[in-house]
């Protein structure tokens, strides 16, 4: 059967394939068609967006409220130059940092959070609401979070722990030693017990026990975790333990630290185990908010403090928050080394399938298993810690801050090499935010200096197209900005690697009472209305802001994916490496 359709018949013995091609080039053509309508409509858009950016392209600043002391007519002022200029906004940053090096102290304005300071606040939010701009707010004064409030049971925690050694059988009522810290401040978990070896092998110490057991950070932007994952060559019959053999005397330990346990007959090693406050403190805070930090590990804690400090400020800001206060942000971890939370034995449980009681004489020093086993179990260790983080502090800081119409856009992924993982943290930010570095005598070099592609990375991972930083910072001589030879140079580097919104660091509100130049906070590379280039600053900004609008168009695609591993600190480094 053939078929007659116009001119053309079609069916069996008939060479169709120059009117399939005729058909194809026809459709083909519709597609160009439409594409080219569709690429000329984006044009038009992009060639517009280059034109005037969007409020979202636009330089933001860390909009520094120096030790507090700023006024609603500097406020005024400031918000009216960023608007004068094409800024998009500021996000405020209550803090000190004025007599670092030396330099002389400024006045103390109200407290962080007090109701005069929430006035000055929402004065920031109506004159940001007048002028079309956006606001963010760090969630304290300084940074780490926490403050005077925090009291040690909601503050970061350490393990600790103190040993007796025994000897059965007998009956047993003795007071254990408890473990070095603060008395005040000591909570019991597990009290553990194991039989000694009638004789034990010499054998070496696992190696960085404390590092790989969370006690301490690596250190300001070190990023190789090689050491964490080294350990000696093991030998026969090192091991002090079965995890099978340790008991757990919990429950024969009273509140006051008497053990009564009916001894088995040998030597046995009693291991009393709790936490205590690590003793971590706010930074570079303004006023009286110096204090603890919060316990980076317990949801309730974060949630704690959100109704104590920023729901009061939310009640303020009425209507505003959501419209004009767009985002929340902590600043990078400085807070050391955490590893343990009252609810951590069930987060272990939970997410790594296992009781970790009979693992925690490696914490200790001892080898359970084997040496291979006790460096895994601490790999989960500090695994579980970096899950925490992510999820039950920044998860829920996320959360709350979505009730009220706002994104976070914490430094949730170092540079310093913490117990985290930078990319899971990251991944719970509506903008994943970094920052990155003028050259300096506190950060010379470029692999001390740039930081962006993590949060790049994280950005295309979690289909995020903001990939903002903290730019521009330094800490030596004030008032010696080069422009050109230095700033823009860092910043090309950074958008290279992914970077498509500048938060400066730092604009400080100075009020005129302070003079010329006025005050400034000791870091950073000075930017509000009193630089000398004040009236030759929106070339600049119109240079970033065309440079971001083109930059947030992009889809990316890679040609290559790099896996860095799951081990616990992972912090990815630059983009050269």
């Amino acid at each position: 059967m053939k078929l007659k359709i116009g001119n053309s018949v079609w069916g069996p013995g008939v060479d169709h394939s120059r009117r399939v091609c005729a058909i194809y080039s026809f459709f083909a053509g519709v597609g160009v068609f439409l594409l080219l309508a569709a690429g000329a409509q984006a044009a038009g858009q992009l060639e517009e967006g280059w034109r005037n950016p969007p409020t979202q392209a636009r330089l933001r600043a860390y909009w520094w409220w120096l030790n507090g002391n700023v006024t609603r007519e500097a406020i005024t002022r400031d918000l009216e130059w960023m608007k004068q200029i094409g800024m998009g906004g500021g996000l405020v940053f209550d803090a000190g940092g004025a007599t670092q090096g030396g330099h002389a102290s400024v006045p103390a304005g109200p407290l962080f959070g007090s109701p005069a300071w929430r006035g000055l606040f929402v004065h920031a939010l109506r004159e940001a609401d007048r002028l079309g701009l956006e606001i963010g707010l760090n969630l304290q004064s300084g940074w780490n979070l926490g403050g005077p409030m925090v009291t040690p049971d909601k503050a970061t925690k350490h393990v600790t722990h103190a040993q007796l050694k025994v000897q059965g059988p007998t009956n047993l009522v003795v007071v254990l030693p408890r473990p070095a810290g603060n008395a005040k401040s000591y909570r019991d978990t597990f009290t553990l017990a194991y039989r000694q070896k009638a004789v034990s092998p010499p054998r070496k110490p696992i190696r960085n026990l404390i590092e790989k057991s969370a006690f301490h950070e690596l250190g300001g932007s070190a990023a190789d975790c090689t050491p964490l994952l080294q350990d000696e060559p093991p030998t026969p019959g090192e091991e002090d333990v079965l995890a099978g053999d340790v008991l757990d005397l919990t429950d024969k330990l009273d509140k006051d630290g008497t053990l009564r346990w009916s001894v088995p007959e040998g030597v046995w090693m009693v291991l009393r185990f709790g936490y205590n406050c690590s003793g971590a403190h706010v930074s570079t805070s303004s006023g009286g908010w110096n204090g603890l930090v919060v316990d980076y590990l317990d949801a309730d804690v974060m949630r704690w403090y959100w109704g104590q400090v920023i729901d009061p400020i939310i009640a303020d800001a009425g209507p505003l928050c959501g419209k004009v206060w767009k985002l929340v942000q902590t600043d990078s971890w400085e807070l050391g080394g955490v590893n343990w939370t009252p609810k951590f034995p069930e987060e272990f449980r939970k997410r790594r399938g296992y009781d970790i009681r009979p693992w925690l004489p490696v914490i200790a020093g001892r080898i359970v298993e084997s040496r291979d086993a006790s460096n895994r179990f601490l790999a989960d260790f500090r695994r579980t810690i970096a899950d925490c983080v992510a999820d039950n502090h920044y998860g829920t800081m996320a959360a709350l801050a979505r009730e009220h119409g706002m994104g976070i856009q914490p430094e949730s992924a170092g540079p310093h090499t913490a117990p985290l993982d930078g990319l899971q943290c990251y991944g719970r930010s509506e903008w994943p935010m970094s920052e990155f570095w003028v050259p300096s005598p506190h950060r010379p070099t470029d692999d001390r200096r740039f930081f962006v592609k993590q949060a790049a990375s994280a950005a295309h991972i979690y289909g995020k197209s903001v990939v903002c930083a903290e730019g521009f910072t330094s800490i030596g001589p004030h008032w010696n900005d080069v422009l050109w030879s230095s700033q823009k140079p860092s910043f090309d580097h950074e958008a290279c690697a992914g970077l498509n919104l500048v938060f400066w660091h730092a604009f400080t509100c100075s009020p005129k009472e302070m003079g010329l130049p006025g005050q400034e906070y000791f870091a950073g590379t000075h930017f509000n209305p009193q630089i000398t280039w004040a009236n030759q600053a929106h070339a600049f900004v119109g240079y970033l802001n065309r440079c971001q609008f083109m930059l947030q168009q992009g889809k990316f695609v890679a040609d290559v994916l790099y896996y860095y591993g799951n081990h616990v600190p992972n912090i990815a480094r630059r983009k050269e490496d």
